[in-house]
């Protein structure tokens, strides 16, 4: 499957990586981990992960670029979380799939090029690989981490459950390499550094862990 090499930058207030994507076309990708508050002592911390586009300077975390290396991508991503819980210890972290909002099946026919008939392939498949990857390797990780699942009900409270394991293989995990690829990356780095890169991700977080407040109240 392999990974991408990634460049890291830490703040105060979160941390960052940037890789580039090598497929059809080279793209440039951005993981984020930025904090969106503290709940019962802890610091929680919102993961978002999508595309940078140098050129007009946004990022893009809703829209599949089938640049033909997805799972290599998301491994690239996944091994970055052992890395941010060295740097921030004892805090929460959310994960949260942009392909399962509501309209997203809509808006992914429009432009893919799938043709699905019934299901959309493309439907929850983030959040499918992140539960993946804890699978595979859950006997390794609850040693030194607690999971938790969440969603919303039909009343928009947040009903939270321990994860349950759907899998019972484990596989050691590899350090992840820190090795800068090129100056674009560090360019890159520097361009977006003290920014936080998606916005409308935390402040879902901070919605969903409210509901969470509520239905527990």
């Amino acid at each position: 499957m392999g990974f991408y090499e990634v460049v890291e930058e830490k703040s105060d207030t979160g941390l960052k990586f940037f890789f580039k994507s090598k497929g059809k076309q080279n793209i440039i990708k951005v993981i984020h981990y930025s904090f969106v508050q503290q709940l019962s002592g802890k610091n929680i911390y919102n993961l978002g992960f999508g595309d940078y586009n140098l050129m007009n300077d946004t990022i893009i975390d809703d829209i599949n670029a089938n640049n033909g290396d997805t799972y290599k991508v998301f491994n690239t991503v996944l091994r970055t979380i052992p890395v941010f819980f060295e740097n921030f210890e004892n805090a929460i972290l959310m994960v949260q799939g942009s392909d399962g909002k509501p309209g997203y099946i809509e808006k992914c026919r429009r432009i893919c090029r799938k043709n699905c008939v019934q299901e959309c392939k493309n439907y929850n498949r983030r959040i499918s690989i992140y539960c993946g990857y804890v699978d595979r390797n859950y006997d390794l990780l609850i040693v030194d981490f607690q999971f938790l699942g969440g969603l919303l009900n039909e009343q928009h409270q947040a009903e939270v459950e321990v994860y349950k394991n759907m899998k019972t293989k484990g596989r050691k995990s590899k350090d992840i390499v820190k090795v800068p690829e090129s100056g674009l990356l560090s360019l890159v780095a520097s361009k977006l550094k003290d920014r936080v890169l998606f916005p409308k991700k935390v402040e879902d977080a901070r919605k969903f862990l409210q509901n969470v407040k509520k239905a527990n109240s």
